[in-house]
């Protein structure tokens, strides 16, 4: 192909070796060139006048330092007379030879016809030199293969932009490698001319190098084979269009010997049947078809090659899985055909429609008892038979009805357009039919009516007509209507009302919330479904949700119980819930939970609570400071009073101990009487009244307490101090964590019946914490009603802002933890 195309070209080509000998020329050379040349008997340089000789002996030498060389002899040609010839010298260094490229300054005749044969064959050609990145030469019919106005200059702009943008890519590789490129190479891509139309090129390129080895230019042809390349592409379509049909069809192709043997099988018997193609060729036909309808299938066969072409009557046919299909089966003679020689055998599986054929043949046997309404049409949609059934749900005799086309009965003002051009529509493709419609009797009254409408075919698969069954559904839709209006309302109340239902499963996630989350809460339904309850529950409010939940599960009611959700804003709200045990019912599967918005009612609650608090705080503190000062009063007077008087008779009893009585004995005791009176005098000013705070800190007033208690030796208390020394604090937190003290430590004395008691007063960062704690009998907190004692500590505590606590159980002495915030 190569030659040939080297051919066509008008430019004369000579390959001459080292020697000076060519050993290769093409047509356009040999027109130029004496016949001595052509059979190698004259070497090139011969060629030449003497004074050019040595012109194109140079030219050779310098052609091998790497770069084109041009000249410019003149030679006798063997046609015409001395002409001068432009010739461009190539030297080779891989093949050892020079490329010689030679085009007359004249154009002769021959070029002219050579250009237009070249035009005719859609082939052109250029030199490209890679150095420069140029074309150094271009063919004059370029512009034509390319599809250009004659006047357009082709350049490598021009080259690719025409090239096809699917190919650019690939081309500029290919065209611009030069490492492991061999000297020719062959490529093919497309071409776009301006007006679209879409050309095929093989390009053919020589490559040159220069002494380093590196690509400096190329010889390049190009040649439009578009017509070659569409015909190709045609044929593989047209082929693969073919094989769809057979491998991809409903139909099973075949060809089967007049014997019976299959000489060829179509790939769609694999997914019809379950064969692979070679598994049935060279097997008989017969052996796979059901025994009952193999005579009549022979006689049918017969008939064939007389007739040519035959449709069988439905027989019976053995897949792979050993089951028997329906087939409906066209053969066709073509055994005088050299390239087909044998019976072509077009099969269709026709099971499921023949089941239904032969259902519907049952069915006509028992019409006329039947409580459902039964037509028959022509193939025209005419009706041809109706049963009593219809006649008493329509209201249309028999006589009325034959000849009508079913719409004209079943229509009514309320049935749509749409569903009568579809049942038309179906009619005529030969489908069947299967729809609800709303209709009128002849009266007018009105009924729903469920119509299965199904084609009826011969053994040729001509239809011959269609069979209607009805069934009076309209109990049915009107029992639908009520539900659906019940639901509607039902909705209407879920949905509209203030109230969220919701249905907790087995392990507490949701599994429905009624729409009205979303105003209540925030959220969309789906958004809460599956996940888990607690995980909306305030954390102080799980324990009494799972308490419920459980009451629920074991049977109770779940009543009022009181709980915070967490909305989608991160806000919690009040819930009220009430739940019910539904997990029996597989409808709901569940704990069904109704729940009211509480939140404003919990928080005018909360309110009045805290109005409450703050009502009473005061008037116990009213009564405290009443008490203290009633105290206070008492204690000053057994002081002033009292204690006066008994230190003066016992100065007096002293007097006498100092010589003015003789009786020592009587004065002695009465000394220890008096001074026993006064103690105990103390003790009671010291209860009764409260201590001096103005001059000693609440360190050493609980110390003297302390103190106080412990000479009594009726209990042993430490006292653990930790950053109270110089402590000051108002005057009415002193007193009350002093009576906290103290009636603690009375509750000790009186009733835990302990041997040891500890007070620990801490202050750090401005919180106060006194703990009092001792290893008495202790109690039961949950039984054991709170007496007065405690109370009163209590009081005090939230009188003052504080928490009170209290942990006991029976052997476990107690504990008292009461803490304050105190500015730092």
């Amino acid at each position: 192909m190569a030659d040939e195309m080297l051919d066509m070209i008008s430019d004369a080509l000579v390959v001459v070796q080292q020697d000076g000998m060519p050993v290769y020329c093409n047509s356009a050379a040999r027109m130029l060139l004496p016949e001595g040349v052509l059979l190698g008997a004259e070497n090139f340089y011969t060629l030449f006048p003497a004074q050019d000789q040595d012109k194109m002996l140079h030219a050779f030498k310098l052609a091998q330092l790497g770069n084109p060389v041009p000249v410019t002899p003149s030679f006798s040609s063997a046609q015409t007379s001395s002409q001068t010839i432009c010739w461009t010298v190539r030297w080779q260094p891989a093949k050892g030879v020079w490329y010689c490229i030679g085009r007359g300054i004249d154009a002769p005749a021959s070029g002219s016809r050579l250009q237009r044969s070249l035009c005719i064959t859609g082939v052109a050609g250029f030199d490209y030199d890679r150095l420069a990145d140029v074309f150094t030469y271009i063919s004059p019919n370029i512009n034509i293969l390319f599809g250009l106005p004659p006047a357009t200059t082709f350049d490598l702009a021009a080259f690719w932009e025409r090239v096809h943008p699917d190919d650019v890519e690939r081309m500029r590789g290919e065209l611009y490698a030069t490492e492991g490129q061999p000297a020719r190479t062959q490529h093919q891509y497309r071409i776009v001319h301006p007006d679209g139309r879409l050309v095929y090129i093989q390009h053919y390129r020589e490559l040159h190098y220069d002494a380093a080895g590196k690509h400096s230019r190329s010889e390049n042809t190009l040649q439009d084979v578009s017509s070659g390349m569409l015909s190709l592409q045609a044929l593989l379509k047209s082929e693969k269009r073919y094989r769809a049909l057979v491998s991809g069809g409903s139909d099973l192709v075949g060809i089967v010997a007049p014997q019976g043997q299959y000489i060829y099988v179509g790939a769609s018997v694999t997914h019809l049947l379950g064969y692979f193609p070679g598994e049935l060729v060279g097997r008989s036909a017969f052996e796979l078809i059901h025994p009952d309808d193999l005579p009549a299938l022979q006689q049918q066969l017969e008939k064939v090659l007389p007739e040519k072409s035959i449709r069988f009557a439905p027989y019976r046919f053995c897949n792979k899985a050993g089951e028997w299909r329906w087939m409906d089966t066209r053969v066709t003679n073509l055994v005088d055909d050299p390239d087909i020689n044998g019976l072509v055998v077009n099969s269709r599986d026709i099971t499921e429609e023949k089941i239904q054929t032969d259902k519907l043949h049952e069915l006509s046997l028992i019409a006329e008892k039947t409580s459902q309404a039964i037509l028959t049409t022509n193939h025209h949609h005419r009706i041809t038979w109706a049963n009593k059934a219809f006649c008493d749900i329509s209201g249309y005799s028999v006589e009325e009805v034959l000849g009508k086309m079913p719409q004209e009965l079943f229509s009514s003002a309320n049935t749509e357009v749409e569903q009568h051009d579809n049942i038309q529509l179906q009619l005529e493709l030969g489908q069947s039919l299967h729809q609800e419609l709303f209709c009128h009797s002849k009266d007018g009254k009105p009924y729903w009516m469920n119509l299965h409408i199904q084609p009826m075919y011969n053994e040729a698969r001509q239809q011959l007509q269609y069979i209607a069954i009805g069934k009076d559904i309209t109990q049915r839709k009107e029992a639908e209507a009520e539900l659906a209006r019940s639901e509607q309302k039902f909705k209407a109340l879920v949905q509209e009302g203030t109230d969220l239902i919701v249905i907790i499963d087995e392990v507490g996630n949701f599994t429905y919330c009624s729409d009205n989350v979303r105003k209540a809460m925030g959220y969309e339904a789906h958004e809460l479904l599956h996940k888990p309850l607690l995980q909306f529950i305030h954390p102080q409010d799980v324990e009494s949700t799972l308490a419920g939940i459980h009451r629920v599960k074991t049977g109770q009611q779940l009543q009022g119980v009181r709980h915070r959700f967490r909305r989608k804003d991160g806000q919690y709200v009040w819930l009220e819930s009430k739940g019910a045990n539904h997990y029996d019912n597989p409808l709901i599967g569940g704990m069904i939970v109704n729940a009211r918005d509480i939140d404003r009612q919990v928080e005018l609650q909360q309110k009045l609570d805290a109005a409450e608090r703050s009502k009473q705080k005061a008037i116990t503190s009213a009564v405290i400071k009443a008490q203290e000062s009633e105290r206070s009063k008492m204690g000053l007077e057994l002081h002033d009073n009292v204690n006066q008087v008994l230190t003066t008779v016992k100065l007096y009893n002293e007097m006498f101990l100092s010589g003015y009585c003789e009786d020592r004995s009587l004065l002695e005791r009465s000394s220890r009487y008096l001074q026993e009176c006064i103690n105990e005098i103390r003790s009671i000013s010291k209860r009764l009244s409260a201590p001096t705070l103005g001059k000693i800190t609440l360190h050493d007033s609980v110390h003297d307490l302390v103190e106080s208690i412990n000479l009594t030796n009726k209990l042993q208390i430490s006292f653990h101090p930790v950053g109270i020394f110089g402590l000051q604090i108002a005057e009415d937190m002193h007193l009350g964590i002093y009576r906290i003290i103290q009636e603690g430590l009375n509750n000790v004395i009186k009733y835990a019946q302990a041997g040891t008691a500890e007070i620990r007063l801490e202050f750090t960062d401005g919180l106060l914490q006194l703990v009092i704690t001792d290893d008495g009998k202790g109690f039961d907190t949950s039984t054991r009603s709170t007496g007065i004692g405690i109370t009163n500590m209590k009081t005090r505590a939230e009188s003052l802002n504080g928490i009170f606590q209290l942990r006991s159980a029976p052997g476990a002495g107690c504990t008292i933890e009461v803490s304050f915030c105190l500015p730092v």
